[in-house]
């Protein structure tokens, strides 16, 4: 994101804008390749039950969004919507367990 000038700082803190929408999305799309590998990593044994907890957090602020944010958590639904057809059925049966912030 350095090379297009847009902050994940400033997403985290603000949301998405004009500014930062294309780049934030696309980045919101590779984190679930990263997420599905963090699942894959647990299941297999392969990570400890701390990480995962941590790991889980992020899935859960993935899918919902920054808190208290309705555009966010609608537009993380949107994302999530796109991507679940071509994750692990494992991980989306979990993620949906998530309660909805919107």
């Amino acid at each position: 994101m350095s090379e297009t000038g847009v902050s994940f700082q400033d997403f985290q803190t603000n949301g998405f804008s004009v500014e930062n929408e294309i780049q934030m999305e696309n980045f919101l799309h590779q984190l679930w390749w990263v997420h599905e590998n963090d699942f894959l990593q647990y299941n297999l044994g392969l990570m400890d039950e701390s990480i995962w907890e941590a790991k889980f957090r992020a899935i859960r602020f993935l899918y919902n969004g920054n808190d208290g944010d309705r555009e966010g958590c609608v537009r993380s639904k949107e994302i999530w919507n796109v991507r679940k057809p071509i994750l692990g059925s494992e991980l989306v049966a979990l993620v949906e367990t998530i309660p909805s912030a919107c």
